[in-house]
C-alpha cells in the first residue's frame, strides 16, 4: 500500500503559491550547496521514534493507502491533511494506528481511530497551504505508553541554523521499516519548509523535529511530499512548517473526546471565585466510578486537581477553595476533557452552561488568502457568528459528526444558515477547530 501524495490545488479565489519558473530556477542553484542527509534505519522500539506510527487507511472509494503519523498527546495522533482526505480516493473512512512498528514486531498495541479531520481549505479545495489534520484514538492508553512529540512554531533563526530530523514508514522499503533522515531545513517560508532528504511515498505524515534545550522532541514541520519540474524530475521535499495557526489547529485536537467506559452525559461548567468555598458534586455516574475534577482559567486547556470514587448511589463530591477565580468540571477518569458530568455546586460559585465562553482562544491570524485557522472554545450557534463577525470574517467552517464541512455565512437569511444550525443543534462544546473566511 502506499500514500498518494496531492499535486498543487489551490482553492478558487485564493492567491497561486509561487511555483513557477522564478522558484524552479532558485531552488536549482541552491541545489548544488545543499547538504546531503544522513539516512539511518531508525531504533523503532527507543524515543522518539517509538512516538512514530504506521498509518494502515481505508478510503471512501475503497482504496487503501498508507502514511506516517506521529503522537501529539496521549490520544491524538498528527499527520498529513491528504492522508485523511485524499484527492482520488475521498475521505478516509478507517485508519489504523500502529506505533513503533519494526517488520512484523509490534511491541505495542495496534488501535482503530475513533475519529479523525484535517481542515476545511485542505478537506474541501485541495489547498496545499493546509495539508495537515489529526487522528484521535479512542483511550490514552497507547500514548502514555509510547509518549508524545512537543509542537513547536520554530523562528526563521532556528530553522537556519538547526539540525533536524524525520523518519517514516517509506513505501519502497519491507513492510515495517522505520527509516529515519538527519539534516538541514535549506529554505522556509511562510507556510512550507524545503529540503533535501529524499522522502517518498509512505513518509506523508512524518514529523519534522528537533530536541530543544530542555531535552523534549519538538515537532516544527510535517513532511508533505515533493515540487517536480515540468520533466517530472524532484526540486525538492516540502513539508509544512509548523506555524501559530498550524500549531492551534493540532492542539486543538487534544481536546477532542475518546471513547470512555464511564461517559457521564451531561456537560457541565462551573466558575468559582477566588477564596470562594464550594462544593462541586456529580450524580448519575456508574456505581463506584472514578472521577476527578478538572480546573481551567480559559475553557480551553484543563488540569486534574482532584480525583475521587462515586459511592453506590453514582455520586461524587469535591470540596474546593480556588486561590483565583477558576472554571471547573467533573469528569471520569482518563476520558477527554469534553467528557464532562452532570453536577450541581453549592457555595457561591455560578454555574455556567456546556461550552461557554463564545470566543476564540486566541486572535485569528488571516493568512494571504484571507483565511484563518482558529479555536472556538465553545458556546452556541449565535454565539460563534457574533465571534466570527466580530473577528471581522464573513464566514466560518467546521466539521460536523459525520465528517462534513459547514459553511455559517454571517448575517445570511435563517433559510441559509439552516443546514448549519441543524448541524450543530447544541452548539459546540469544548474547544473546536474552525475555519475563518474574510
Amino acid at each position: 500500500m502506499e500514500s498518494k501524495m496531492p499535486t498543487s490545488a489551490v482553492a478558487p479565489g485564493l492567491p497561486r503559491l509561487r511555483r513557477g519558473r522564478s522558484l524552479t530556477l532558485a531552488l536549482l542553484l541552491l541545489g548544488v550547496l545543499w547538504m546531503q542527509p544522513t539516512v539511518a534505519r531508525a531504533a523503532s522500539a527507543d524515543a522518539p521514534y517509538r512516538m512514530i506510527v504506521l498509518l494502515q487507511i481505508t478510503y471512501r472509494s475503497g482504496g487503501e493507502g498508507a502514511c506516517t503519523g506521529f503522537m501529539l498527546g496521549p490520544h491524538t495522533v498528527g499527520t498529513a491533511g491528504h492522508c485523511l482526505v485524499s484527492p482520488t480516493d475521498g475521505a478516509a473512512t478507517k485508519v489504523r494506528v500502529t506505533p513503533g512498528l519494526d517488520g512484523l514486531d509490534s511491541p505495542y498495541a495496534s488501535v482503530q481511530a475513533a475519529s479523525f479531520s484535517t481542515t476545511v481549505p485542505w478537506g474541501t479545495f485541495q489547498d496545499n497551504r493546509y495539508d495537515f489534520g489529526t487522528i484521535t484514538l479512542p483511550s490514552d492508553a497507547l500514548g502514555n505508553a509510547t509518549g508524545w512529540f512537543t509542537i513547536h512554531s520554530a523562528s526563521s533563526s532556528e530553522l537556519t541554523s538547526g539540525t533536524f530530523l524525520t523518519a517514516g514508514y517509506r513505501a519502497d522499503r519491507t513492510f515495517g521499516t522505520l527509516e529515519g533522515v538527519t539534516g538541514a531545513i535549506n529554505n522556509f517560508d511562510a507556510y512550507f519548509l524545503y529540503y533535501r532528504w529524499n522522502t517518498t511515498h509512505g513518509d506523508s505524515g512524518s514529523p519534522i523535529w528537533t530536541q530543544d534545550a530542555a531535552g523534549r522532541y519538538a515537532v516544527v514541520g510535517i513532511v508533505k511530499g515533493y515540487l517536480v519540474s515540468g520533466s517530472g524530475a524532484v526540486l525538492t521535499d516540502e513539508g509544512i512548517r509548523i506555524t501559530a495557526p498550524v500549531e492551534n489547529f493540532l492542539l486543538s485536537a487534544l481536546s477532542a473526546p475518546t471513547v470512555s467506559a464511564a461517559q457521564p452525559s451531561i456537560p457541565t461548567l462551573f466558575s468559582v471565585p477566588a477564596g470562594q468555598p464550594a462544593t462541586v458534586s456529580g450524580a448519575g455516574w456508574p456505581a463506584s466510578s472514578a472521577a476527578a475534577l478538572q480546573q481551567s482559567s480559559d475553557l480551553v486547556h484543563w488540569s486534574p486537581i482532584l480525583s475521587g470514587t462515586s459511592d453506590a448511589q453514582g455520586n461524587v463530591a469535591f470540596r474546593i477553595t480556588p486561590a483565583v477565580t477558576s472554571y471547573y468540571r467533573i469528569v471520569a477518569v482518563g476520558a477527554a476533557p469534553g467528557d464532562a458530568g452532570q453536577g450541581v455546586v453549592t457555595g457561591g460559585a455560578t454555574t455556567e452552561p456546556p461550552g461557554a465562553g463564545g470566543r476564540f482562544a486566541s486572535p485569528p491570524v488571516f493568512g494571504a488568502g484571507s483565511v484563518a485557522q482558529v479555536v472556538f472554545v465553545g458556546g452556541t450557534v449565535q454565539q460563534l457568528e457574533a465571534a466570527v463577525s466580530a473577528a471581522g470574517a464573513r464566514g466560518v467552517w467546521s466539521q460536523d459528526a459525520a465528517g462534513t464541512y459547514r459553511l455559517l455565512a454571517v448575517g445570511a437569511p435563517s433559510f441559509v444558515q439552516a443546514p448549519f444550525v441543524a448541524a450543530f443543534p447544541n452548539g459546540f462544546v469544548g474547544a473546536t477547530a474552525v475555519t475563518l473566511v474574510r
